[in-house]
This record gives structure tokens, C-alpha cells and sequence, in this order.
């Protein structure tokens, strides 16, 4: 997929870099157990005969592109908390996913491993009751919607990842003046929808940009449509062949609304002459009235356009189903707690110190993004993204398939999106295409729920 749409940096450049903090103490867990205690203000470490605070050492592993502004922000805070850091950052690609399944599979093991949010419990790496320590009660997990995130941090009813950066968010975005120009309000419905497209296409503008050219753009009414709360549990069935994609109703809502955004001529003139670039362009000069994209996007908006930034707005896309219209979340990546690690104890702390609301506001007081822990309130946001929040803060923002647990692939799906724009396929068709293609890769496997 392009880079656009990817959850996640993968992992860049290998390189070891040794962070020597000290500070004021506290008491250890002796019994290596969860602690209540959240809040960032706590001090940590043991006092030593003389008096000084002993270090809480760990070691941190993970992909070197996210340990950002944000990550350095709390270090030179963790500093003051006692936390004794060796960070080890991890070369990119499968590269780096190589080493983290080696280690795992070796028992080389760092204290706190950073990797795939959800991933890490179903890439076969292990099993994840042996591999990672229940994070369930510290006191920072009531602060995540876990019928949001569930899916992304959670194993069999256990919250064994804790989130590291900010979420994606998907959504429609939409151009505030030309809405107002035209007496519209961001629809609520599916009706309410059509008749604002009606109107953006009888002033002579494009109601819903489609950047055919490049085809991943185009996945995002289906991305939108399968972010339900049981996107998980019908991706899961579809893995074990209990479920087709023929019959994943969400799923063909998506499609058809693409086709009936190119059928009304709602779209794009010539979608597949234009790409991401000109959507974005387009959108923040008001010559089309929305854009379904990920929140990364604003980040284009503000380098590119900023004096437009405040034009932008963002609402749930509305289907005719009538459900309660949501966003599609898009977890970052998670830090486990390994099992029997030489500094459990720290490890634990660490989670609980950088998942408390003091930490997290000066996380996200330095860095972008839309954090999964509710109560965070220092953020580098955008209009559009804050109201992208809001959708998600009020429980309204679930993982999509391509975020649940499918474990094969069906096919090139933007391509397929690209052929119901360009009329090859209809949305049965590219739903049978996609049951073809995952039972194929599923029997190369040797899956036994697909002999």
C-alpha cells in the first residue's frame, strides 16, 4: 500500500543508542505483579545504603523511526523518574521484522519490545500468554476504549499492548467555505449525503474527489464502511473459511457507494488523471467539497497550504444501512512487556509511567497524532483532526478490515477499487475476486480450513 495509508513507519536504520537517566526513587514491586499506580509524578527506583536512588534499568527495542520528537520529549522527563534506558533501534522492512522473530524465537529478549499494534498476536511469533505480561490492571487502561482499541492492544480479553504514538483516523474530510457557500451542513445520513453531493455538482464543483491515478485513495469508502465494532470478529471468521467476503455486508456497502459516487458523476471528471497530490490541492481551494482520506493527510495541508488549514473539517461518513456513522481508527504501533525479562519490574513501571495523562500530555505537547488514551490534552492537532477526534472520544471509531486480524491477503484491493471506478468490475464481482484470491493464499499455507 502507499505510504500514505500505511498505519505505521517501518522499521529504518540500525543503530544502538544508550540513554543513561538517574533520579529519585520509590519502591519496587517486589512480586513483579501490576501496580495500581499511574501517574508520572510517582518516583521509582530503590534507594541504595548511601541513600541514592538505585536505577530502574531496562531495555527498550523496537523500529528506530518512531522514537521521535515526542519519545524525547519524555526521556528528558523519564530522566527525572529514575529510568535507566538502553534503547536499541531496529533497521527497517523485513529486516528488522527478521531480527524481532528471531529474538523472539531464540529468547533474546528485551524488557519492553516496541512492534505492530495487534500484530504481535498474530504474526505467529509465539504464543502471547507466554510471550507478554498482562497489562490489564494498571490504573492507565480505564483511560482506553477497549471496544475501540480492543482489537489493536488486547489478546483473549487481556490488554497486553500499550499504545507508544497517536492513532490515524479516517474519515471525509470537507471544505468548511464551500459547504457554507452552498447552505450545507455535514450530513448525518446517507439521503442527506446524496442531496449535498446533488448540490456541490450543479455549482460546478466536484463533490467527492476521487484521485484514481493513485489507486490506494480509492479503498476509503470500504475502509469507512468496515469500521464497525465487529470488523474483527467477521475478519476473523473469514480467516478460519467460517465467512466469505460475498457475505460481508459492510464490506459491499463500501463498494457500492464508490460505484454510486461514479455512477451520478459525483466523483472525479477524470480520476485517473489526477492523484493524492491534486486531491489535496483541490480540497483546500475549494474546488471539491470533500476528500475520504486518512488524517495524515492535514499533514500535507499545513506544509503545502497553510492558510487554508482552518478551512478543513472532518465528519462519519453516513450508508444507508442507518447505522450510527463512524471513523476508521488506525492503531500506531504498541510496547509489549516480555515475560520473564531480566527487568520485569521496571518494564512494568515504564508502561505505567508512559501511559499516565501527565506523560502522554508531554508526548503529544511535542509530537502530532490522536492519542488512543482518553484525557490527553497538550496536542499539535488541526481543526480537522480535533474534530476527527471528537468522533473517536465519543465512541464512535472502530478498526476497519484491513485493521483486524485477516491473515491473508485477497488480492490487490486498490486495484480492484480502481476497477469499479473505471467500470471493469462491479462490487460482486470484486468480492468474488477476493474470495478467490484469499482461498489461494490460504491453501499455499497449507491452512487446514481451507482443505
Amino acid at each position: 500500500m502507499n505510504r500514505k495509508l500505511r498505519k505505521i513507519a517501518t522499521f529504518v536504520t540500525m543503530i544502538c543508542l544508550l540513554v543513561t537517566l538517574a533520579a529519585c526513587g520509590g519502591n519496587k514491586d517486589a512480586n513483579g505483579g501490576n501496580s495500581q499506580s499511574g501517574g508520572s509524578s510517582e518516583s521509582v527506583g530503590t534507594p541504595t545504603a548511601s541513600g541514592t536512588p538505585e536505577p530502574m534499568k531496562l531495555k527498550i527495542v523496537g523500529n528506530g523511526s518512531n522514537f521521535t520528537t515526542g519519545w524525547e520529549a519524555v526521556m528528558a522527563d523519564a530522566k527525572t523518574k529514575g529510568f535507566e534506558i538502553e534503547l536499541e533501534k531496529l533497521p527497517g522492512g523485513s529486516q528488522g521484522d527478521d531480527i524481532v522473530k528471531t529474538r523472539l524465537a531464540t529468547k533474546e529478549l528485551p524488557d519492553i519490545l516496541l512492534t505492530y499494534s495487534g500484530q504481535a498476536t498474530i504474526v505467529g511469533n509465539g504464543n502471547p500468554d507466554e510471550l507478554y505480561v498482562d497489562l490489564t490492571n494498571q490504573a492507565w487502561v480505564k483511560n482506553l476504549n477497549l471496544d475501540t482499541w480492543g482489537s489493536s492492544f488486547a489478546y483473549q480479553g487481556k490488554v497486553v499492548g500499550a499504545p507508544f504514538q497517536g492513532a490515524q483516523v479516517m474519515a471525509v474530510f470537507y471544505n468548511k467555505k464551500v459547504f457554507e457557500s452552498m447552505g450545507l451542513k455535514p450530513p448525518t445520513t446517507y439521503d442527506e449525503f446524496l442531496a449535498a453531493c446533488d448540490v456541490v455538482a450543479k455549482a460546478g464543483k466536484t463533490p467527492v474527489f476521487l484521485p484514481g491515478k493513485d489507486p490506494w485513495t480509492l479503498q476509503f469508502p470500504t475502509l469507512l464502511s468496515t469500521a464497525k465494532k465487529d470488523s474483527t470478529e467477521i475478519t476473523g471468521k473469514i480467516s478460519q473459511n467460517q465467512m466469505k467476503f460475498a457475505e460481508y455486508e459492510d464490506f459491499k456497502t463500501g463498494l457500492n457507494l464508490l460505484k454510486e459516487i461514479v455512477d451520478k458523476g459525483y466523483g472525479s471528471k477524470d480520476p485517473f488523471a489526477h492523484g493524492y497530490d491534486d486531491a489535496v490541492k483541490a480540497l483546500a481551494d475549494g474546488d471539491a467539497a470533500m476528500f475520504m482520506m486518512g488524517a495524515w493527510f492535514m499533514t500535507d495541508v499545513v506544509k503545502k497550504y497553510p492558510d487554508k488549514v482552518n478551512d478543513i473539517g472532518a465528519f462519519a461518513m453516513p450508508f444507508p444501512d442507518g447505522k450510527t456513522p463512524t471513523v476508521a481508527v488506525a492503531p500506531s504501533v504498541a510496547l509489549y512487556v516480555m515475560k520473564g525479562s531480566e527487568n520485569q519490574v521496571a518494564a512494568e513501571k515504564f508502561i505505567e509511567y508512559f501511559e499516565s495523562i501527565d506523560t502522554q500530555n508531554i508526548f503529544f505537547g511535542a509530537e502530532g497524532g490522536i492519542p488512543e488514551i482518553t484525557g490527553v490534552s497538550k496536542l499539535t492537532l488541526t481543526p480537522a483532526e480535533l474534530e476527527a477526534k471528537e468522533i473517536v472520544d465519543a465512541a464512535n471509531g472502530f478498526v476497519n478490515f484491513q485493521g483486524s486480524v485477516l491473515k491473508y491477503p485477497g488480492g490487490d484491493f486498490p486495484s480492484l477499487s480502481a476497477d469499479i471506478v473505471g467500470g471493469k468490475k462491479t462490487p460482486e464481482k470484486v468480492l468474488e475476486a477476493m474470495d478467490k484470491e484469499f482461498v489461494k493464499q490460504a491453501k499455499s499455507k497449507n491452512d487446514p480450513n481451507f482443505k
